[in-house]
């Protein structure tokens, strides 16, 4: 027989779990493409939904675009010019190798790739606001990296 603790330890975590699992409301719609009748592909309203990626990581000490990032950076585009009253905040971030000015400029050059990526994808330059925390929360955020925050 489980002592109470542990069976109420057990159905809290169970609870826990189903409860974190996540689910469109009726009203949030997917942000990827969708096909009509005739097989063409429709563009849905932009919505964000917490399936969509949020970081783009860098190869050590480098501000290149990795070739992955448009997968992640146009889905951004695609919301923020549906949505021209929206602003998006590109952090860089890097690893804590390196001197604490390095990184700053490192993690600013990598969210002015970023922008880049995102004006050349049509977003309009005032919704973009880039900064760069260097290595400061690198033990926090993922470093070699930067946010998209909203």
């Amino acid at each position: 027989m489980m002592p109470k603790v542990n069976s109420v330890a057990v159905s809290t975590l169970c609870v826990l779990m189903v409860a974190g699992c996540a689910t469109n409301t009726p009203n949030e719609e997917d942000v990827y493409l969708t096909g009509d009748d005739e097989g063409a592909m429709l563009e849905p309203p932009a919505v964000m939904d917490a399936r969509i990626s949020h970081i783009v990581t860098f190869d050590f000490d480098s501000a290149v675009l990795p070739f992955d990032s448009a997968e992640v950076v146009e889905q951004h585009a695609r919301y923020l010019v549906a949505n021209p009253n929206k602003k998006v905040i590109l952090q860089g971030n890097a690893s804590s190798e390196g001197g604490a000015s390095y990184n700053y400029t490192l993690g600013m050059k990598r969210s002015e790739s970023v922008k880049a990526l995102l004006l050349e994808l049509g977003v309009n330059p005032q919704q973009i606001v880039t900064l760069s925390v260097g290595e400061r929360y690198s033990k926090f955020h993922p470093n070699r990296s930067v946010l998209i925050g909203y």
